[in-house]
């Protein structure tokens, strides 16, 4: 389309019942002076307006992002033990014990 290159994606998603498509077009001018190439940036263009059609990546748009933890915090997090369902931890054992022995 003159200056312009269209393209037109299609995401699929099967499902065990049926599978849905969307479709979506990308467009990008041929002399570009962006990074990439023409073809891949309507490529990606349509693929990204294909997935805002299933709703996936929403979160990617948010304005309220939850911010990324910082360093000490990860660390603090990967301290703390995780317990399977139905167990406790050692203190908490320690303290049910002390209780009955009241």
């Amino acid at each position: 389309m003159g200056d312009r290159l269209t393209l037109t994606g299609s995401l699929t998603i099967h499902g065990e019942d049926r599978s849905i498509t969307r479709q979506a077009t990308g467009t990008e001018e041929i002399d570009c002076n962006s990074y990439g190439d023409p073809s891949s940036n309507a490529e990606a263009m349509a693929l990204r307006r294909c997935c805002a059609k299933f709703g996936l990546g929403r979160d990617l748009w948010r304005k309220d992002k939850p911010q990324p933890l910082k360093m000490e915090q990860r660390q603090q997090q990967e301290k703390q033990p995780v317990l399977t369902p139905g167990t406790i931890s050692r203190e908490e054992w320690l303290k049910r014990k002390a209780g009955k022995a009241r």
